[in-house]
């Protein structure tokens, strides 16, 4: 079999140069491996049959393969460590999102109250 290959590999132009190679072909001894058990790719395809829904959701994070958003499972054998700062993440999470709500919700207070004093100025 005659094959074509770069005589070297260099970053430098000009260095690599395409040289023509002969790879003699080999003769192989007649196979012994067992066959009584092969099956073709064909008919194994051929077998195949659909997984029901509670097959899918063992199988894959996303049963219908879009993401929705969920954290995906820790995978088998996870260390503890991970566990905690992934929990200690959350959490630092979930307070940000509490105390931006609070300070939103403080904010807005103030205005009304501005408001109301304004209101009560104006008609007196």
């Amino acid at each position: 079999m005659k094959i074509q290959r770069f005589n070297t590999i260099s970053s430098l132009p000009g260095v690599m140069k395409i040289q023509d190679y002969v790879i003699k072909d080999k003769v192989f001894d007649k196979s012994i491996v067992d066959k009584s058990c092969f099956t073709t790719l064909e008919d194994q395809l051929a077998k195949l049959t659909p997984m029901s829904v509670s097959e899918a959701e063992q199988h894959f994070d996303f049963v219908n393969g879009v993401d929705d958003g969920r954290k995906a499972p820790y995978r088998k054998g996870v260390d503890i460590a991970e566990i905690s700062n992934d929990i200690h993440n959350e959490q630092a999470i979930i307070k940000a999102v509490i105390d931006k709500a609070n300070r939103k919700a403080q904010k807005e207070a103030e205005h009304k109250a501005m408001q109301s004093k304004v209101a009560s100025e104006i008609k007196e």
